[in-house]
């Protein structure tokens, strides 16, 4: 189903009574998405390709992932090289 030049998806799950989605999406042409937003949580595999967010230092690709324990490593490395110190993080977590 095209949703946009160069793009498509493939509905797999349209749950109106909780209001979720789930799709494959194909994308064929490189470019900057739009900004926008989502009204509830996002997961995302990668089959082939990669992508990244341009506010990110991270890149997603086939197998690899991102999640809270990836977060927290990754702020636990930048809070250590500052006068914050690593255990900063710890205030962070819920």
């Amino acid at each position: 189903m095209p949703q946009a030049d160069g793009v498509g998806f493939k509905p797999l799950v349209l749950c109106v009574s909780q209001g979720y989605y789930v799709n494959l999406l194909r994308v064929r042409n490189s470019g900057v998405l739009s900004r926008h937003r989502h009204n509830g949580p996002v997961r995302a595999i990668t089959l082939r390709g990669r992508w990244h967010y341009l506010e990110h230092d991270w890149e997603a690709g086939p197998m690899s992932y991102e999640d809270v324990f990836t977060r927290l490593d990754a702020r636990k490395a930048h809070y250590a090289k500052t006068s914050l110190g690593a255990d900063h993080v710890n205030g962070l977590v819920r």
